[in-house]
């Protein structure tokens, strides 16, 4: 962090080029200008890490919708992922986010 600090400080000085700064920090511009556009946004405390986790996952599998394809596959041991999907899908007409059947090969194993 203190190397952050001591970049954006030394650039809002500006008696130095921010090439020749990311050269004598060891950084790319690339880098020092995040960092610099970070600090323009917020303080030094927004040139701390930042997460890089996604906020959330649209494809991730709905929790009820797992437990379900679970407890149809305990009660049809030897059907495969397309079947548990079209037996499924004709049983809850109304639902409409319905996982391709390799996502549900990937739940059963």
């Amino acid at each position: 962090m203190s190397q952050r600090q001591d970049l954006v400080e030394a650039w809002a000085r500006g008696h130095w080029h921010p090439t020749e700064l990311c050269a004598r920090f060891g950084i790319s511009r690339k880098t020092g200008y995040k960092w610099w556009h970070r600090y323009e946004q917020g303080d030094l405390a927004a040139l701390a890490d930042q997460s890089r986790r996604p906020e959330r996952s649209p494809t991730a599998l709905d929790a009820a919708l797992g437990a379900l394809l679970l407890r149809t596959r305990q009660a049809h041991p030897t059907w495969g992922p397309r079947k548990l999907l079209a037996y499924l899908q004709h049983r809850h007409l109304r639902y409409t986010g319905w996982p391709v059947a390799s996502t549900v090969g990937a739940l059963l194993k």
